[in-house]
Order: C-alpha cells, then structure tokens, then sequence
C-alpha cells in the first residue's frame, strides 16, 4: 500500500523537515535544503492537515533551524 496526493505530500514533507533538523543539530550544517523542499509539499497542503497544525509546525522547525538549542513541537490542529 502506497501513499498518494495530500498524505503522500504531508508524509514527504515530514521526512524533509526531519532531515533537515538531523542535518542542523548533527551535522552543524547550515544550509536549508531539505526545509525549502519540504516547504514547497506543505504550500500544497491545508494549513491543518491529518491532525496537525502545519502552519505552526513550518514555523517551529525554522525557529528551530535557526537557533540553538530550540526545539520544535507537533503542534494538534484545533477542530
């Protein structure tokens, strides 16, 4: 069984920002590849999808990304 249309966006752009935060706290790099990648899945998505708030979840992972020792939360969607 295979993903499609928006849950296999949503679960390529999980993975990409999971990636991307690995990179940053791992591997110290800087760059921000796998955020902009996962950000063009998530401009495709709702701002909340499959129970998640996703517009909080892009803005936590940057904030994360961008400051030490910051760490981001799943944040539920409101229903």
């Amino acid at each position: 069984m295979r993903a499609q249309g928006d849950e296999r966006r949503f679960i390529q752009a999980l993975i990409l920002l999971a990636a991307a935060l690995h990179k940053r706290w791992k591997m110290g790099s800087v760059t921000h590849r796998n955020f902009h990648k996962a950000a063009a899945y998530l401009d495709t998505l709702p701002g909340q999808y499959g129970g998640v708030d996703l517009v909080a979840l892009r803005a936590g992972v940057w904030a994360a990304l961008n400051a030490e020792g910051q760490r981001p939360q799943i944040a539920r969607a409101r229903t």
